[in-house]
């Protein structure tokens, strides 16, 4: 998995992600680059769609020309962009706290995750379009999380720790009726809670059975989040132990 083409993609995205996370995150929460990030994601979301009706439909489907169920965009990172759209063009505040609370710890643990776990590099090679879209639409959903987390058009605190982690483990079960409703004829792994997203990794495998698997991903998404949020967590603590020291 850590190819010499993979570390230097690594290296890319996530220098490209937290250099201009830090260089926009410098000016403030500005509207317009959350229109700008919607447009990205479309045009990623179409160049893969395209690619996976040419490429992809004719072996899984037997019709080529089709785009393959496994390939409907309820993973993770795809569903990202529906919820970019509601915080980009809903202005109600109750509803944008909701979606920017779920995006900022899953855009930046989930697509780090991918860009770690290169399934496109791994099945297409590293130099084929799919992949530059993969890496580079991953880049900008970190880049977008960092952002939030810099700027705050919100306020991230304990309360919106714990929402994120029951929001993302909402998703997980609903990726598993998605699985489901598409049939195992489709491979679809959404949210890879059916198998790991390729095999032979270390710590995301099938070795001890789905339970321990499904449990492992369960455990993991929590870590994530809370290492996401840790420096909200660790001034908490600071603040808390001032204040009983005070008293004391």
């Amino acid at each position: 998995m850590l190819s010499s083409p993979h570390v230097f993609f690594i290296f890319l995205t996530f220098g490209l992600a937290i250099t201009a996370a830090v260089i926009f995150g410098k000016r403030g929460f500005d509207e317009r680059l959350l229109y700008v990030c919607c447009v990205i994601s479309v045009l990623c979301e179409g160049i893969k769609i395209f690619f996976f009706i040419t490429v992809r439909g004719s072996y899984d489907d037997g019709a080529q020309y089709y785009l393959s169920k496994r390939d409907l965009p309820f993973n993770l990172c795809s569903i990202q962009i529906l919820f970019l759209f509601i915080g980009t063009l809903v202005k109600n505040k109750k509803i944008r706290e909701s979606v920017f609370t779920f995006m900022m710890p899953t855009t930046i643990a989930g697509a780090s995750m991918a860009i770690l776990i290169p399934t496109m590099l791994v099945e297409f090679g590293p130099w084929t379009i799919i992949n530059y879209q993969y890496m580079f639409y991953h880049s900008m959903l970190v880049f977008f999380g960092l952002y939030l987390y810099i700027t705050k058009p919100i306020e991230f605190n304990i309360k919106t720790y714990i929402k994120s982690i029951l929001m993302m483990l909402g998703y997980l079960y609903f990726a598993i009726y998605i699985n489901a409703i598409l049939g195992p004829g489709s491979n679809a792994n959404m949210g890879y809670v059916t198998k790991a997203p390729m095999p032979n990794l270390p710590v995301f495998n099938m070795d001890n059975g789905w339970i321990a698997y499904i449990f492992t991903l369960i455990a993991s998404t929590v870590v994530l989040i809370t290492l996401v949020y840790s420096p909200v967590l660790i001034k908490k603590l600071i603040q808390y132990l001032t204040a009983r020291k005070k008293k004391v």
